[in-house]
This record gives structure tokens, sequence and C-alpha cells, in this order.
């Protein structure tokens, strides 16, 4: 782990598979305060991890099921974020929620895009692959396809993750 002072006068973390920022003043990521209420004590030894997602998108509930249904320790509570109480929700969260599905560890470290994925990917089974991927130069290609298909939801869902008769 690494810290540091960015330039836009927020305090920086990095961990292996994502950053944190507190005080960020853009309001793109903010650290969840440990009163957040959607956090809850079972499954893991630290709670469980929450997956915000768009629920108005269907293959974004899709790829949710998706991973809840390898989820065999119980680590994940999936929430659309338009369901989540306010706060801890603020208006930037919202609108970065809406663009990217993000992730609220049990310790309200926040992960967002393909860093999220990944995460979900090594706790349900693929974590070799995942933390593979989460190293640079891969981690920025899978940032790179993460925001290829989030722009395109509409077309990638004809395709990724349908039912097994082709059907949402």
């Amino acid at each position: 782990m690494t810290s540091s002072w960015s330039s836009a006068g927020s305090w920086e973390r990095r961990y292996p598979l994502g950053r944190i920022m507190v005080g960020n003043s853009n309001g793109d990521e903010t650290k969840v305060s440990a009163s957040w209420p959607i956090r809850a004590t079972r499954g893991s030894p630290g709670g469980q991890h929450t997956i915000l997602y768009d629920g108005a998108c269907g293959l974004c509930r899709r790829a949710v099921d998706w991973a809840c249904a390898r989820d065999k320790h119980s680590m994940f509570t999936a929430i659309p974020y338009q369901e989540a109480p306010s706060p801890p929700m603020t208006p930037a969260l919202v609108t970065a929620c809406h663009r990217a599905v993000h992730v609220v560890q049990a310790d309200g470290r926040i992960l967002k895009s393909g860093r999220a994925v990944l995460f979900i990917l090594e706790r349900t089974g693929m974590g070799a692959p995942a933390r593979l991927l989460a190293c640079p130069p891969f981690l920025w290609l899978v940032e790179l396809a993460y925001r290829l298909v989030a722009g395109n939801r509409n077309f990638f869902g004809r395709f990724l993750f349908r039912g097994p008769s082709g059907k949402p």
C-alpha cells in the first residue's frame, strides 16, 4: 500500500485492486463511514461487501445475478444504487454509480469499474486470473474494456450474460 497527496488536495491510498480517496474534491469517490446501514455483519468475518449497480440496466442485473450465483460464502449483498439509502448516497455517488458498478468493501473502501469487477471475480472463484489482471498493464486493459462495455450496454447486453435459451 502506498499513500500520497494528489494535486486535487485529496488523500489517496493505493491497494492491489483499487484505490480509496477520502475527501476528494471532485466527488467521484469517497470513503463510506462505518455507520453505513447497508453493511451487514454476516458472511465474511469483516461483514459483507456491497455491490451497487444500475438496477435499470438489464446487462448489469444479469451480471450481478451471475456473480451472486457464484458467491458460495455469501460475501456480497447486491443493491441497485437507485434503492440505496441516502445518506450515504450523495448526488456525486449516484452519478458515479450510474456510470459504473461500485463495490463497497466490508471495511468501507470503495472500488469502481474494472477494479470492482476484478474484486468480485477474485472472491467468486476466479482468484488467480483476477489477481493477474489486477497488475498493470493488464489492469489498464480491463479498465478500457469495462468502459467500452459500460458505454455500450444495450449492444453488449444482447450477447453477454444471457440465459441458456438466449433470453435475458
